[in-house]
């Protein structure tokens, strides 16, 4: 009986050392399933992250074409302003040198009109009928501003 009890020990002793190996491993499983999982959840999340970045990738170089054709369009409407204010600038001038030849025959025909006014037949009765005279600016040009 003292063999079988010994035998028994032995057994009980080999078992205990083998369920500590079998405790071990499937420790050694579980952590290995746990790094496994958390890497598959880092991998979702970058995966997800890159998603987003590139996403929000696309929008910006969207957004930045945008502005490129709207630089392009104000600048060729700053380049249409400058040649419009070029060729005003030109027309001014232009009209500035005609003004005192444009003076000069307004006061002549000013003075026309004053001598074929005095001139103007007089009616024989006073009142049958009013003399009639047009309204004249002494100078119509003297709102224009000489720059």
């Amino acid at each position: 009986m003292e063999t079988a009890r010994a035998g028994h020990y032995t057994a009980s002793d080999q078992l205990h050392a083998v369920q500590a190996e079998v405790y071990a491993a499937n420790a050694e499983v579980a952590k290995v399933e746990q790094q496994i999982q958390h890497q598959r959840d880092s991998r979702n999340r970058i995966a997800q992250q890159i998603a987003s970045l590139e996403s929000q990738l696309a929008q910006q170089q969207a957004q930045r074409g945008q502005a490129a054709e709207q630089l392009a369009d104000w600048r060729e409407q700053l380049n249409t302003a400058e040649q419009t204010a070029t060729q005003t600038a030109a027309t001014a001038t232009e009209q500035r040198q005609q003004l005192p030849a444009a003076q000069a025959a307004f006061d002549a025909a000013q003075t026309r009109i004053t001598t074929c006014s005095a001139n103007w037949p007089r009616p024989s009765k006073a009142g049958a009928w009013k003399k009639r005279t047009l309204p004249m600016r002494k100078n119509p040009w003297s709102n224009i501003a000489r720059a």
